[in-house]
């Protein structure tokens, strides 16, 4: 799906972002429409023998429901996509914000905190002093007998 998304960002500030995704309404069509199939395989109304409901009566009862569930689901996997295709690096969880169908487009808005840019300016003027660690045989040998009496068991002799 995310091929077919069309996403339009716009920089609120140096923390937060905005993008615009656009989803095609084909996409959530399908879905609802498996998910009403799902629905009517299970569904016990009164005067029909469960599964054996007619498509309309699921449309009328539950349609709504479950368009606004596919809707949800899509919103969310799609948001992430979106994310991931303008490289923006997101803090946190995106707002989601003015879900509409627009045209053939569900189209909703997702508010992101993104992290700031830092410019950082004489950084690769900085030397870093690097000391090294030297171990002896015998600091080697003063930590295995520290580790030997730290570990050592008492075991009751049996016998004399």
């Amino acid at each position: 799906m995310a091929t077919d998304l069309q996403v339009t960002t716009n920089k609120l500030s140096n923390k937060e972002t905005q993008l615009t995704v656009k989803v095609p309404v084909e996409k959530i069509q399908n879905k609802v429409e498996g998910r009403i199939s799902q629905v009517a395989k299970t569904a016990k109304i009164d005067g029909f023998r469960k599964g054996k409901v007619p498509m309309s009566h699921i449309r009328s009862q539950y349609g709504a429901g479950i368009q606004q569930e596919v809707i949800n689901d899509v919103i969310r996997d799609t948001v992430f996509e979106a994310i991931k295709s303008e490289d923006i690096r997101a803090v946190g969880m995106p707002n989601i914000d003015d879900v509409k169908l627009e045209d053939d487009f569900l189209v909703y808005q997702a508010t992101v905190e993104i992290f700031p840019e830092i410019d950082v300016q004489g950084i690769d003027e900085i030397e870093v002093e690097r000391h090294t660690a030297t171990v002896s045989d015998e600091d080697v040998d003063t930590m295995i007998e520290n580790l030997q009496k730290q570990r050592q068991e008492f075991v009751e002799k049996k016998g004399n």
